[in-house]
């Protein structure tokens, strides 16, 4: 008979095998385009598989440019691209915001664990700068062309508050995220109603704005070693199952593994499963007791549903 036992532990455990795929952006930096871009010419129509979601209108800069919208200096700054001889601007303020989109060469896998990463960098030319950037992959193409206004939507990475996009070098912004299944489109900008402007610059001009360089952005499914059964008369624990502090709802990073249980389990009928619910020494012991036996019922709850 195999067994093998799931512990529901609190304690990160760091994954050191796990492999990184293949980029499903395209022209990730930019660099291929049908042109170069000039004074006249410059939109985001020149670069290969992006373009602007509304009636905003992203710069493009490349080495080949004019000097205008050349690479590394132009109007807006001196600034090397992070990677290769192109990269994007946008230009945002409260009533005006500029996004910039791209198909993935292929859709998200649902449950499946993506690692997002983008450099980014403040032009020398702004007075402010802002937090709040944000990726936000979809399932449908989005186009308004009806106005330059915010997309209310909620990124699913996103840098902080705290996390300043400085001008005099680049910045990188990533995160990881569980995909719902089937997103095709990623667009990038700033999807909040009131940006977090700080000042930079010293200088307070009237009309408070920010222009942000972008490059090498990758979207990478992260690939961990299928769940397997033990050898026989051996067990496996788990551990990488996450709750909150002191509740019993499961943390999104927990959904990995539960997953792959599960497809585990539906073609396995000869195992067995020892769930035993842990907390920390904190609280009381009543508590603690009642807790954990909250927090295993919750794993066999998204077992069998």
């Amino acid at each position: 008979m195999k067994r093998f036992f799931l512990f529901t532990l609190i304690v990160l455990t760091f994954i050191s095998n796990q492999l990184i795929a293949q980029n499903l952006i395209p022209n990730p930096s930019f660099e291929a385009q049908d042109s170069c871009p000039t004074v006249r010419f410059h939109g985001l129509t020149l670069v290969k598989d992006w373009t602007s979601p509304t009636n905003g209108t992203p710069d493009y800069f490349h080495s080949c440019g004019d000097w205008y919208y050349q690479t590394p200096k132009n109007t807006y700054d001196t600034k090397d691209p992070y990677q290769g001889n192109a990269y994007i601007g946008i230009a945002n303020n409260d009533n005006y915001r500029e996004y910039t989109m791209s198909q993935l060469s292929s859709p998200l896998k649902k449950g499946r664990t993506y690692k997002v990463t983008m450099f980014a960098s403040t032009s020398n030319n702004s007075d402010y700068t802002s937090s709040g950037i944000g990726l936000y992959f979809t399932n449908n193409s989005y186009f308004d062309r009806t106005g330059s206004k915010f997309i209310e939507v909620n990124p699913q990475i996103e840098n902080t508050k705290n996390q300043i996009i400085p001008s005099e070098n680049w910045i990188k912004i990533s995160g990881e995220f569980i995909a719902q299944g089937n997103e095709q489109f990623l667009i990038i900008g700033y999807f909040k109603e009131k940006m977090n402007f700080i000042n930079i610059s010293g200088k307070k001009p009237k009309l408070k704005h920010t222009y942000i360089f972008i490059d090498n952005v990758s979207t990478v499914l992260i690939k961990r070693p299928k769940l397997q059964l033990p050898p026989k008369g051996k067990t496996k624990i788990l551990k990488t199952i996450y709750f909150e502090h002191n509740k019993y709802i499961l943390n999104k990073e927990s959904n990995q593994e539960l997953t792959e249980l599960t497809e585990l389990l539906k073609d396995s009928n000869h195992v067995n499963i020892e769930i035993l619910g842990h907390t920390d020494i904190s609280g009381d012991e009543e508590h603690n007791i009642t807790l954990s036996k909250q927090r295993a019922k919750a794993v066999v709850n998204y077992l069998v549903k």
